[in-house]
């Protein structure tokens, strides 16, 4: 496509692209910028707006550096001591003096929490002149620098009930925290809120020029691309808050990233279908960009990972089987970068942004290594992040995350303190909370279950060896620091959504004087769920429960008769063990927090609920409920035998039991012991029931083939 214009040889591959470069010969209209002393002129309205967005961030930079020249540097010296008594000192100069001088030389490269360039203060400082820091800042001694201090059995040293050194501003692990700005909120003045936060149609000619084979569907116009970034916002960003949303601008966020927002809303919004569509091509779109190179850009990597949550948890089988093959590779996209450790965003940005850069990869970093944890329990990959490559502070809480711009009302006390994560491990292993936010505490349930994992794979491998195994002491370590998590992220959780819905309630003048159970009728069930799998699972092989259980495949290939025949042994072993009776404890939980809750209107059902997770979480618990009963004590019943077909029986045999009354008098049970003796284990035909008609409105392929495959466990305890 050429233009016509006379003396103009452009041309184009696309005519939507020659109808906008048509504009600057012959212009509607003449937009010139509003911004004092700029006499730039537009014809575009974006083309405006994002050059008065570059103009506000360039002051709001310019002025944050003026403020931090004269405030965060007096003149005169400011005297401060090490707990040694030693003053210590930092240089002025563009290059920090070392503090510390065993081998191990850690520079300042903060003060109050906001990183240091030479530039961000006057010339007149810039010289050779040592200056004292000011006495706020207490510096551990230097061993804490030196991995000696802490054990080199990092399994040792985390499950030791030995105090937390509080190093003030240091994490254990001798970083700084540079999570916020807030240590000088009256200093600083964040830049503003985006307006233009809807889609606009040069936005989404550009995402449609990156797949072109979308350019024509229905399903992607303008008013339908906002409302599936607002179920995005609104479903997703709750699970997994990795984006700044009062920041968000469709317009600046880059296609690719903003390509896997929209998937993810649409499949949430329940069209599945367009959400494939757009998964297809887009892993392929993203491989080829520039920024996927080592060390990939951080949109990059947040893309893929929506897109591998979409295609593991919504999408297609063929889908889920390429996320599991492609998984490794955006992980190690993520090692490579400099997201899993601890360093300053860039320091072209001003203070604010490069806090909301520097908090969005650690956000990042943790819903991959929550993702990699949870998929290797519950789809039985390969585990790929350990706990020790985390060398992070934990992310801060989420109405901080959620709540910029401040404003004086919603302006913090005083500076939130986050901890390293390898110190929130220490706590939670020693049966304390973790002070953290939600996205912080899934984190720390992440990192048990992968502690569970490697323990297992130790033992197993031992046990392979013909070794004699290690003492068994480190589930009954485990176990109650689970319980103390789950009761922790419930309560936290509750008051969540209790305070969610009392704001809600106030500002529409609704009475909530019930709002405790509102809160319970929003829940749709278990909260924190995959903390019961963690529980189960450390007592069992979700492998060999499933191959006995009659699934055909697993990890892609059909499983064998003698896959079958090894995986029975083992569970047979398990169901009549001590190991079997826990198993089965923990299993009932998040079936009956579910099902039997007292908040729950109209029941479960997959198909309303948006947590990722959950429904398979409830899958998998099911499973292994069953096989505990049929291994003990047989079948519910004989009404199949010599029916060759189950589908031609008109309706569902009655069970001895319906699911609700089983997990209720299930419930009674607090303790495994307790439940040693509870008749009538194998009356599990009601509850098989109840779990596959509350998947049967599920769009999820997964939850499909799990509902086929309860009716298959069905017909055996119904004596097939």
């Amino acid at each position: 496509y050429k233009c016509q214009e006379p003396g103009c040889d452009k041309s184009f591959t696309r005519a939507d692209h020659l109808s906008r470069h048509r504009l600057n010969h012959s212009p509607s209209r003449i937009l010139r910028c509003s911004f004092e002393g700029c006499d730039k002129t537009f014809v575009r309205e974006d083309l405006l707006k994002r050059h008065e967005q570059r103009q506000r961030h360039r002051g709001s930079k310019k002025k944050a550096e003026a403020m931090m020249a004269e405030l965060c540097f007096d003149p005169a010296p400011v005297s401060g001591s090490s707990p040694s008594g030693s003053a210590r000192s930092v240089s002025t100069t563009g290059n920090l003096a070392p503090i510390f001088s065993n081998n191990r030389q850690t520079s300042v490269p903060s003060v109050s929490g906001v990183p240091i360039h030479s530039h961000a203060y006057p010339e007149k400082y810039n010289n050779t002149e040592s200056r004292t820091l000011p006495s706020k800042f207490k510096f551990p001694n230097a061993d804490a620098f030196n991995g000696d201090s802490v054990s080199q059995d990092l399994i040792s040293w985390l499950f030791s009930n030995q105090s937390r050194v509080e190093f003030g501003n240091f994490t254990q692990d001798g970083h700084i925290n540079l999570d916020s700005p807030m240590s000088i909120p009256n200093l600083i003045s964040p830049p503003a809120s985006p307006q233009d936060t809807l889609m606009t149609e040069v936005k989404r000619l550009d995402l449609m020029a990156l797949i072109p084979s979308l350019g024509n569907d229905s399903n992607l116009s303008l008013q339908l691309m906002d409302h599936y970034i607002y179920h995005y916002w609104k479903d997703f960003h709750p699970q997994f808050p990795i984006l700044h949303r009062p920041s968000f601008s469709s317009v600046d966020t880059p296609s690719p990233l903003l390509w896997a927002i929209i998937l993810v809303g649409a499949a949430l919004s329940g069209n599945s279908e367009i959400a494939e569509k757009i998964a297809e091509p887009l892993r392929w779109v993203i491989f080829r960009l520039p920024g996927f190179n080592p060390p990939a850009q951080l949109y990059v990597i947040q893309a893929l990972l929506l897109l591998e949550a979409f295609e593991k948890t919504m999408g297609s089988r063929a889908l889920h089987e390429r996320a599991h093959v492609h998984h490794a590779t955006t992980l190690m996209l993520l090692r490579r970068s400099s997201s899993m450790h601890e360093s300053d965003a860039s320091a072209d940005t001003g203070p604010w942004n490069r806090w909301i850069q520097f908090e969005s990869r650690k956000r990042t970093t943790f819903m991959a290594f929550i993702l990699d944890v949870l998929h290797a329990i519950l789809f039985t990959h390969g585990l790929i992040l350990s706990v020790h490559e985390l060398r992070l502070s934990m992310p801060c809480e989420e109405s901080l995350w959620e709540s910029y711009p401040y404003r004086d009302e919603s302006m913090p006390k005083q500076k939130p303190v986050n901890i390293s994560f390898r110190d929130a491990m220490k706590l939670a292993l020693n049966n304390r909370p973790v002070s953290s936010g939600s996205l912080g505490k899934r984190s720390v349930l992440a990192g048990m279950i992968a502690f569970s994992l490697q323990m297992q794979l130790r033992d197993s491998e031992v046990k392979a060896l013909g070794w004699s195994a290690f003492p068994d002491t480190w589930r009954a370590i485990l176990t109650p620091a689970y319980i103390t998590w789950k009761e922790d992220y419930s309560s936290h959780e509750l008051d969540r959504i209790v305070h969610a819905v009392s704001k809600e309630g106030s500002a529409s003048g609704i009475d909530l004087s019930g709002v405790q159970d509102i809160a319970g009728t929003l829940q749709l069930g278990c909260l924190g769920a995959e903390v019961y799998s963690g529980l189960f699972l450390l007592r069992m092989s979700m492998l060999d429960i499933l191959a006995y259980a009659g699934l055909p495949f697993q990890h892609g290939r059909p499983v064998s008769a003698t896959d079958f025949m090894q995986a029975r042994k083992r569970v047979y072993e398990w169901a009549t063990s001590r190991a079997g009776l826990e198993a089965y404890f923990y299993a009932l939980q998040p079936l009956i927090e579910t099902f039997i809750y007292p908040g729950v209107s109209g029941g479960y059902s997959a198909g309303r609920d948006t947590t990722l997770h959950r429904p398979f979480v409830l899958y998998t618990a099911t499973v292994v409920v069953w096989a505990f009963g049929y291994i003990n004590i047989g079948c519910e019943s004989r009404v199949l035998e010599g029916v060759s077909d189950f589908e031609s029986l008109h309706e569902d045999p009655i069970p001895l039991e319906s699911g609700k009354s089983y997990l209720l008098r299930m419930s009674r049970a607090k303790t495994p012991d307790e439940l040693m003796s509870y008749p009538n284990k194998h009356h599990t035909i009601g509850l098989l029931q109840l779990c596959r008609s509350s998947f049967e409105d599920s769009r999820w392929c997964l939850m499909k083939e799990s509902r086929k495959h309860l009716n298959h466990i069905m017909e055996r305890s119904m004596g097939r």
